[in-house]
This record gives structure tokens, sequence and C-alpha cells, in this order.
């Protein structure tokens, strides 16, 4: 049985009403207007949608249950909420760790979740390695990272590769998004990194018309992503990422479809 999922970022603009806004500015909306009633409707939709697994993004959960929305509220709350909607949490998503980030708050909460994974950027610094690798040996976690900008966090197949060889703890969570933003090909990006893969961002983009789609609706070879992650015995969560201007669960039903029609294809 293949682990479908999806994460709760695909709602980022939600908050905005689908308007685009700086992405500090939704984190911002988040914190004032996005409460414990909120992930309930949105974990329902989610569970309507057929999906079993979400990655929780750290904006829907009120910073980590501390602001104002979220007061009494703990993670073992949150759990009851999956529970509720027959859902897993896949892995907790910060945004990103890296060397000035707080982090035991992040791992607290992520133990909290119960979940044995947090994704997100990691800082690109290779001396600062060994300090996140202590942190997961302490939760006994790993962490799945996301290529993200070359600025802040580690971007290349090459530098989550030279990551990963440093503990078993450090895994790969291949974006295809990202990727070709970086000018990546989003396959023999994935293909590079495919003995580390714990857990995925996949991302529909169209080049041709030079704009996000939905999963399946692509022209980056997302399907032959799945294939090869499929044909590799890869055993974590099959999950969708669709950050758009408009509500996204038809569009992210219809991908969840295409990903299963690949997924249970006769090889």
């Amino acid at each position: 049985m293949f682990k479908t999922g999806v994460i709760t970022a695909s709602w980022v603009m939600e908050i905005n009403d689908y308007q685009h806004a700086p992405w500090p500015e939704l984190v911002q909306k988040h914190w004032e207007k996005f409460g414990y009633d909120e992930l309930d409707a949105l974990l329902g939709r989610i569970a309507k949608m057929g999906f079993g697994y979400v990655e929780l993004w750290i904006g829907h959960t009120g910073d980590m249950c501390r602001t104002a929305l979220w007061k009494g509220k703990t993670p073992g709350d949150i759990v009851k909420l999956f529970d509720k909607h027959g859902l897993k949490i896949a892995s907790f998503c910060p945004g990103g760790i890296g060397k000035d980030t707080e982090a035991e708050p992040i791992f607290e909460f992520a133990k909290g979740l119960g979940v044995s994974m947090v994704t997100g950027w990691m800082g690109p610094q290779p001396e600062w390695w060994p300090t996140m690798v202590s942190y997961l040996e302490r939760y006994d976690m790993r962490y799945g990272i996301e290529p993200h900008g070359p600025e802040y966090s580690i971007a290349t197949p090459e530098q989550i590769n030279a990551a990963c060889a440093l503990s078993p703890r450090l895994g790969a969570c291949p974006d295809t998004g990202v990727f070709v933003h970086q000018g990546v090909d989003a396959v023999e990006g994935v293909r590079a990194i495919l003995p580390h893969v714990i857990h995925t961002h996949l991302k529909g983009f169209n080049k041709a018309q030079n704009r996000s789609c939905a999963p399946g609706d692509d022209d980056i070879g997302l399907d032959q992503v799945v294939r090869m992650l499929r044909d590799s015995n890869y055993q974590g969560v099959y999950s969708l990422e669709y950050e758009i201007d408009h509500n996204p669960d038809a569009e992210l039903k219809r991908s969840l479809e295409w990903m299963l029609g690949i997924l249970n294809e006769k090889k």
C-alpha cells in the first residue's frame, strides 16, 4: 500500500483570499487568523480528497500553539484532530532550520506530535551540520532536507548528498518545483539523491507556460519521478504540494488520482 499525502502549505494563500502577498506577510496572517477550528476544517477537506498522510506546516499550528488563537492548545490536541479525520501526520515542516534557528522548540513540538521526521530547508554550512545531527540524535528523529535558496540553504543535489553522508538521520526531501526554479532538471535532480530520499515535495511546473501547475499537468517529468521512486522501493510518503492563487482542492484530488494511477500501474 503506497502512502499518499499532501502538505498543508498548499493552502498558504487561502488566508489572504488567494491574493498574492510576500511569504512573511502570509505567515503573519496565519498567526492572526488561523486557529484550531480552521485546522479542523482543512483536515476534513483533505480527508475527503482521499489522502491518508499530511505534512503539517508550521503556519497551520499557530506558531507551534503559541499564538493567541491557540491559547490552551497543545500538540496532543492537534493529534486528536488528525485522529478525528482518519489522517496520519507524515512530518512536521517548520519551514527550515539553520545555524541561527532556535531548534529545540521545533523538535519538542514535533515530539509532541508523535512524528519521527521534520522536513524543510537546512543551513548550508558544513561545520554546523553536526549540530543538527546532535538534535536529531537527542530527539530520535530524521530530517528531510528540502533544497531552497542557496543564500541560506542547502540547494543542490551535491550538497544534499554531502550532508546525508554525515549521518543516516539526514535524508533528502526533493522539491521538484524548487529544482526547476534553480535550473536543475527535476528527474535528474531526484535521481542524483535517490538513495537518500525519505520524503517528497512533488510540485508541478509547466515550463512551456512558465507557471506552477497541478502535479500531473506538468511538463517536467513528474510522472517519471513518481515511477523512479516507486521502482526504487521508496517507502516514504508521496506528498503533493501545490501553492496557487485559487482553491486547489479539485486539482489536488485529480493529482492524487493521477499519482495513484502511476503507482498502481502494472510494470
